[in-house]
């Protein structure tokens, strides 16, 4: 476990800046956290709330392990390594990017988003016991927890092809 002056360092070396570090050592911020095109092969340190967007893309990652809990804007997770949502947060305020890895599930994915984007990813939940819709057009995922007319005529016609 890294200590708090190593936390430090990192954030500092990172440019990430307006965060507290927890008393259980982890990291909230409020504003964006940029990670991008570093060569992480894994998040060193742990995040726990994020106000803005947290960007990850880009990157050797295999796991989310470490990403914050919570985002109030946008995750960017695309362009890694992952073989799993697991340890994504469970509550993103805007969009959830998660294509150009080696997903074949949604499993773990957030259960609080706006939308989700896994373009490459081939799944197919029956509609009873899914929230999400694929499109064909650009692969985008749907939460349609409160669907709109559109989309469930969408929902419905995708599922009778």
């Amino acid at each position: 476990m890294l200590t708090k002056k190593q936390i430090e360092d990192w954030l500092l070396s990172m440019r990430i800046s307006n965060y507290v570090i927890n008393d259980d050592l982890s990291v909230d911020v409020n504003g964006d956290v940029y990670m991008s095109h570093t060569q992480l092969t894994k998040i060193p340190i742990r995040f726990g709330k994020v106000g803005g967007d947290f960007y990850c893309d880009n990157n050797k990652l295999t796991s989310l392990k470490n990403c914050p809990t919570s985002v109030g804007g946008d995750f960017y997770c695309f362009g890694n390594k992952l073989v799993s949502l697991e340890h994504c947060p469970t509550a993103v305020g805007g969009d959830f990017y998660c294509f150009g890895n080696k997903l074949t599930t949604l499993e773990h994915h957030p259960t609080s988003v706006r939308g989700l984007y896994a373009g490459d990813i081939k799944v197919k939940c029956s509609p009873d016991v899914s929230k999400w819709v694929i499109t064909k057009q650009k692969d985008l995922f749907f939460n349609i927890d409160n669907p709109s007319p559109d989309m469930v005529i969408l929902h419905q016609m995708l599922w009778e092809l």
